[in-house]
């Protein structure tokens, strides 16, 4: 339902109806902001953040567009994206230090699985989920970092501090899998 009233927000502000735009505006923010939906809204990028200012304007949801402001200049600018064939000491670009979107504490633990080295099917039987489930929740974890790979997603959740050093490891699986 947000992502359908953002849409419309955004095809009736390309068609001049500024009122009409508006009013989805606020009925998405109102559904959004109790759950915390950020990546959602900002996904749009520059034709959202000119909606949402001029929410602003009219005292709509004052802090949560002012973090949605706050965080769209990291999905406009070189980072999420394109930092992944910028050669960087760090994995983690100056915008893309903070999260767009928190980690479930299922997508936490899966993090912390594919930290030990854990496969796929190891994941599922920790977790007693099933492979699809775990390949969704890799995915859903890769898109909200901003990774393509395991390895990748990893090395950022150690830089932002989402892997806990003290975690339980699996006792038959090594830190890393031998070569």
């Amino acid at each position: 339902m947000i992502w359908s009233l953002l849409l419309q927000a955004l095809i009736l502000q390309s068609q001049a109806n500024r009122a009409a735009a508006q009013a989805s505006l606020q009925r998405a923010l109102t559904l959004a902001e109790p759950q915390g939906y950020v990546r959602m809204v900002v996904n749009h990028g520059a034709p959202i953040a000119a909606l949402l200012r001029e929410a602003y304007t009219r005292g709509i949801a004052p802090a949560y567009i002012e973090q949605l402001l706050h965080t769209l200049p990291r999905t406009e600018q070189p980072g999420l994206r394109t930092e992944y064939n910028s050669p960087q000491a760090s994995v983690l670009s100056r915008q893309s230090s903070v999260l767009v979107e928190a980690l479930s504490a299922r997508e936490r633990d899966v993090l912390r699985l594919l930290a030990n080295g854990m496969d796929n099917a190891q994941i599922a039987r920790t977790l007693a989920v099933a492979i699809s489930t775990v390949k969704a929740h890799i995915n859903h974890t890769f898109g909200k970092l901003g990774v393509h790979s395991r390895l990748e997603a990893v090395l950022r959740a150690q830089e932002l501090n989402l892997i806990v050093e003290d975690a339980p490891k699996s006792p038959t699986s090594p830190a890393f899998p031998p070569t």
